[in-house]
């Protein structure tokens, strides 16, 4: 039965047969964290074209990061699926949908120049 990795770094379950002592070593070291996923639409294609779909942006703070993911081909229409991760989701997820698709654009705008 699958397992969440957070689980099994909590130490709550036990294999049969047992984990080999790295592998439970490294499970205890992992961290669960907040991840935000925003999905915006464009008139045009603004961004650099990547041969993986991926457009990987750091910042605005050490250890902010934002992923994108080129879903143009699948929507139709120039779209991006941002991944968000860090210290700075609060702030960027505060208000309504409409404030944070133009702050998560805003970001995306910025680091496309």
């Amino acid at each position: 039965m699958p397992v969440p990795v957070g689980v099994w770094g909590g130490g709550a379950l036990k294999s049969a047969p047992p984990l080999p002592q790295g592998h439970r070593d490294a499970l205890a070291r992992l961290r669960m964290g907040r991840v935000e996923k925003v999905v915006l639409r464009f008139d045009e294609h603004f961004w650099p074209v990547s041969s993986s779909g991926y457009y990987r942006v750091h910042g605005p703070g050490d250890g902010d990061i934002c992923e994108w993911l080129d879903a143009t081909a699948t929507d139709g229409v120039p779209a991006l699926v941002g991944l968000f991760a860090g210290p700075w989701l609060d702030e960027v997820w505060d208000g309504s949908d409409a404030e944070v698709a133009a702050r998560t654009e805003a970001i995306l705008r910025s680091a496309a120049r």
